[in-house]
């Protein structure tokens, strides 16, 4: 198993593609780039267009669903999204620790239930991108403040 973003070329493919969203506004349920996102449908469609998911599906989902229910619906989403993968692709999950670019970030933020509900992607030098509500698609600090709700972490692994 090799980590798949050691490759430059397509690292460099997958966060030019990243920071092609830079500006688009936050909107629950969209993905479409300049337009609108949320922080799942941004990691998506990023993944999509960076030709390393053939498309997604997902279902509908109310913006306070991590208040209501008692699951995890980023985590399943992208773990059922997986046979979409590139062939020969496959996620594997990692202790919040020793994080390289490319790495996803799975969040438990303001959810009374602790339920993983934002997901960014690491860019590198203590940095992710994601989309946040009121900002839209961003590039923050992986400062104090979110390594607290900082949950999981996949890594796109060769297999």
């Amino acid at each position: 198993m090799k980590y798949f973003f050691n490759n430059d070329e397509e690292w460099a493919k997958f966060k030019s593609e990243l920071l092609s969203w830079i500006g688009t506004p936050y909107r629950h349920l969209w993905g479409a780039k300049g337009r609108g996102t949320d922080c799942n449908q941004f990691v998506g469609n990023a993944l999509t267009q960076a030709g390393l998911l053939d498309g997604y599906k997902f279902d509908i989902y109310s913006p306070e669903w991590y208040i209501h229910l008692d699951k995890e619906i980023i985590y399943d989403y992208i773990i059922s999204n997986k046979k979409y993968l590139r062939s020969g692709l496959d996620f594997i999950e990692l202790e919040p620790d020793n994080l390289y670019r490319g790495d996803y970030l799975l969040f438990a933020y303001h959810s009374p239930k602790g339920l993983m509900n934002h997901v960014g992607v690491y860019l590198d030098n203590n940095e992710f991108i994601h989309s946040a509500p009121e900002r839209g698609v961003i590039v923050s600090e992986l400062n104090d403040h979110w390594k607290k709700h900082l949950k999981k972490v996949l890594r796109l692994v060769e297999l």
